[in-house]
Order: C-alpha cells, then sequence, then structure tokens
C-alpha cells in the first residue's frame, strides 16, 4: 500500500505539472465501448467479463516536442456485468483517473499513445466484505497503463482502432483485495481545435 501511496502522489504531480503546461484549451474527447476481463487476486478465483463505455478529454500541452506530443486525460468509464465469476450477484464498475498520456505519429494519418492513469474506482451493485457483513458498493484506488492507435478520416475526426490497457483496482473482496484488469476499448474521438 505504501508503494501505491508513493506512486499515487508521483502522478498527481506529474499530471499537475502537465495540466499548468497546457494551452487552456480542451484538445479533443473521445466516446468508447469498453471490453473488460476481470481477475480478483486470490488463489480461488476465477474471471469474469464486464462491458460498458468510456469517454475522456485531452487537453495538449505546449512547448514539448515537435515529433510527439504529450497530453493531460481525463477519462470517465462505466462497466458492468450481470454475475461475478460464479457469484450470483453483478458489479457495476465505475473509474474516474487522469494522467499524463504521450502521443507519437507514425505517419500523416496514424499516431500511437501510451499512457498512465491514477483515480478511483467505484463498485456498485454487488457484495463486498465489511467487518462481519457484506454492503453493496465500495470505493479503492485505480491505476492504468496502456496504450493504442488512432487513424483520422479527416482533420476533425479520427477512430481509435484499438486501446489496451492494464487496470489495478483494489476493492475489497474475500481474499486479496486487489483486482486485475484487461481492458479493450475502441471508438471515436472529435478534435477540437485541428
Amino acid at each position: 500500500m505504501k508503494r501505491t501511496g508513493t506512486l499515487a502522489v508521483a502522478l498527481l504531480l506529474c499530471a499537475g505539472n502537465c495540466a499548468a503546461q497546457h494551452s487552456g484549451e480542451m484538445s479533443g474527447v473521445n466516446f468508447r465501448y469498453t471490453a473488460q476481463i476481470s481477475k480478483t487476486d486470490g488463489d480461488n478465483s476465477s474471471s469474469f467479463t464486464l462491458g460498458g463505455g468510456a469517454a475522456e478529454a485531452a487537453w495538449t500541452m505546449t512547448g514539448f516536442r515537435k515529433d510527439a506530443s504529450l497530453e493531460t486525460v481525463a477519462d470517465f468509464a462505466v462497466e458492468h456485468t450481470g454475475i461475478v465469476a460464479n457469484a450470483g450477484y453483478g458489479l457495476t464498475l465505475t473509474t474516474i483517473a487522469f494522467g499524463p498520456r504521450l502521443r507519437a505519429p507514425v505517419n500523416r494519418k496514424t499516431s500511437l499513445f501510451g499512457q498512465m492513469l491514477y483515480g478511483v474506482a467505484l463498485g456498485s451493485g454487488s457484495q463486498f466484505p465489511q467487518d462481519n457483513s457484506l454492503v453493496s458498493s465500495a470505493s479503492s484506488y485505480a491505476l492504468s497503463f496502456g496504450g493504442g492507435a488512432e487513424v483520422a478520416l479527416n482533420k476533425r475526426w479520427s477512430i481509435r482502432i484499438a486501446q489496451l490497457d492494464y487496470l489495478r483496482t483494489g476493492l475489497p473482496n474475500i481474499s486479496s483485495d486487489w483486482q486485475s484488469s484487461l481492458r479493450v476499448t475502441g471508438g471515436i474521438t472529435l478534435h477540437l481545435h485541428p
């Protein structure tokens, strides 16, 4: 847990520094479908899938490099499953995270990006252990890192053909209170200042 706190402080400082350098205007918004495979980090845990949607806003930093760009990203995702593993209950997972993204062009139309986001995960409509009982909602940190590719349709629109992220959360469960997830997304991006 000490490592998580140290990482959180480092990411917040980096994101704060990035936010201080942005042009003050949002550069783009993205809307995408998400599919997620999750597993609790216990000895007898099994995986389950969630589906949903996500939206993000990005601010491009000024004064970085000509061959790459640095962005500050705010991401919001909601995913749901009717059955968690073999249990008789479901889960709605909401994540709100922000952090830096590095983007580099491959050619005139295609760009690749990598990012590391930190924030909060909210679990609801499920069963979480608390003391000697079960509660229907809980919250924890959320840490994700990954990357993706976008292909421009024109100056205003691009398609995010693939985004792959590892998501780590710490919602309470009966084993380790950690969850590891692989999130696959795709969608469309509107560039506000082409």
